[in-house]
C-alpha cells in the first residue's frame, strides 16, 4: 500500500489518510440496537436468507453493550430468524405509524 501513496500528488496523499483515520474511528464506536436491527433488516432485504441474518447477529452482538447483546443471540439461534426480523419490522412501523398520529400539526 505504501508504493501507491507514493505516486499520488501530495494533496491525495492526506486525503487517503485523512479518510482512513476516520474509518478507524468510526470502526472502533459501539454501535446502538437500533443500529444492528437496521443492519439486520438490510441482510434480510439484500440476501433474504436464514443465513445472512444468523451471521450478521453474531457480527453485530460483538458490537453492542453487553446488556443488549442477549437479542442479537436471540434472533441468530431462532428456528426462523427471517420471521423474526419481519415481526420487529412490523413493529418498527407501529412505533412510526404511533409516533406519527401523536405529533401536533405544523
Amino acid at each position: 500500500m505504501a508504493g501507491k501513496t507514493q505516486n499520488l500528488p501530495p494533496k491525495q496523499v492526506t486525503d487517503r489518510h485523512a479518510i482512513l483515520r476516520v474509518i478507524n474511528v468510526y470502526r472502533d464506536l459501539i454501535m446502538t440496537l437500533t443500529d444492528a436491527i437496521i443492519v439486520l433488516l438490510l441482510a434480510e432485504t439484500i440476501h433474504g436468507t436464514d443465513e445472512a441474518i444468523r451471521k450478521s447477529a453474531k457480527n453485530m452482538a460483538k458490537r453492542l453493550p453487553r446488556s443488549k447483546r442477549s437479542i442479537m443471540y436471540e434472533i441468530a439461534e431462532s428456528k426462523s430468524p427471517r420471521e423474526l426480523m419481519r415481526h420487529i419490522a412490523l413493529g418498527l412501523d407501529g412505533d412510526e405509524a404511533e409516533m406519527s398520529t401523536n405529533s401536533p400539526e405544523i
